[in-house]
């Protein structure tokens, strides 16, 4: 069945890379997630690579951590990770980095909890920005 409407081609000017709550704490809870830390590392390493702003969120990081470490070491240095409370990275604990970034119009998504915050990122990006969610992985 064809798409609704074509998803075309990322452009660099208008992408930017969102990485979703891959804390430390859901190491152990989350089977496979070596291998969504290595996906997430490996995004994070090409979109430096291309100048890609990138949008990092912590779930509210006092009980669930910090980033993971393997995620960390290949940000840019001018990349910090923002904590949030709501499941959305397109909430108020985001809004100033949106702001800073007005020509964002597509993104690669990628994290955890695809049911939830991956999935709410979605669908808020897709209702207030019309953006093309290029990726997901869990």
């Amino acid at each position: 069945m064809p798409a609704s409407r074509p998803i075309g081609r990322l452009e660099s000017r208008h992408c930017a890379l969102l990485v979703c709550d891959v804390q430390e704490r859901f190491t152990s809870l989350i089977s496979g997630f070596d291998v969504v830390v290595d996906t997430c590392r490996r995004m994070v390493a090409g979109a430096s690579a291309l100048q890609l702003p990138i949008l990092v969120t912590e779930q509210y990081p006092k009980a669930l951590g910090a980033t993971k470490k393997l995620i960390q070491n290949v940000l840019p240095a001018t990349t910090e990770s923002l904590p949030k409370m709501s499941f959305s990275m397109c909430g108020t604990d985001t809004a100033n980095w949106w702001a800073s970034h007005p020509d964002i119009k597509q993104v690669m998504l990628c994290g955890i909890e695809a049911h939830v915050c991956v999935l709410q990122t979605a669908l808020d990006l897709l209702a207030t920005l019309q953006s093309k969610v290029s990726r997901c992985t869990w």
